[in-house]
């Protein structure tokens, strides 16, 4: 009996170890360019890590591709789980840093954060509402209000989030649930649409490349 309870304890801390107060963020995201195309994004956020995972489909293309930032080296993962041909191996890709460039439409001189002190809940979690004017345009943003991660350190991987533009602008903790950016005619640029919202615990696992996966450069070196 002694011993049941020791390996029992012995796997709690073991979870405490490697799995981390966290958020799931599933979102529609709607845009001009996204000609017809059904588009989600889902974000896994905790207080160090980030995943994001794009569900993209039209009539041609059904695929999942999933984002996952690597601060210790300044890297970009990116992956498909899409079903591999027979024969050939998954790979993963490593986008480094510096080529990394957002948009024209993220590419702005001016950037002011207003707290409007209205809140409001969503999916069960209180959420502060911020808007972010640029000089191009402006996006009003539903934040998570008690739950605070340094989401914004992560904008230079995603720098066509104006979301997380503002909020590396003040270095304002939280993760948006929903967002809508429109330019200065009023014209929508953008929208994120929040589909769920759900806090749970993510362990270090899930964000790293999964099993079976190599490096689409150390296959390539392998090949010549």
């Amino acid at each position: 009996m002694k011993r049941i309870i020791s390996i029992i304890a012995m796997l709690v801390i073991l979870v405490n170890t490697f799995a981390g107060k966290g958020i799931v963020v599933t979102q529609k995201f709607s845009s001009a360019a996204n000609n017809g195309a059904a588009v989600t994004v889902t974000w896994y956020v905790t207080a160090d890590n980030c995943k994001m995972k794009m569900d993209f489909s039209d009539s041609k293309v059904n695929t999942s591709t999933y984002f996952i930032p690597q601060t210790t080296n300044g890297r970009l993962i990116t992956y498909s789980d899409d079903p591999t041909p027979s024969g050939l191996q998954k790979t993963y890709y490593e986008i480094p840093l510096q080529n990394i460039k957002g948009g024209s439409e993220t590419n702005v001189t001016r950037v002011k954060v207003e707290h409007t002190g209205e809140v409001k809940i969503m999916s069960g979690i209180s959420c502060e509402k911020l808007i972010v004017r640029t000089n191009k345009s402006s996006t009003e943003m539903w934040v998570t209000k008690d739950f605070k991660p340094a989401f914004y350190s992560f904008y230079n991987y995603f720098q066509n989030s104006f979301e997380l533009m503002g909020l590396s602008e003040e270095k304002i903790g939280g993760v948006p649930l929903s967002s809508i950016t429109k330019d200065n005619a009023g014209v929508v640029i953008s929208q994120l649409d929040l589909l769920s919202a759900n806090m749970q615990e993510l362990n270090e696992s899930d964000f790293k490349t999964p099993a079976g996966f190599v490096s689409a450069e150390e296959l390539s070196k392998q090949k010549k």
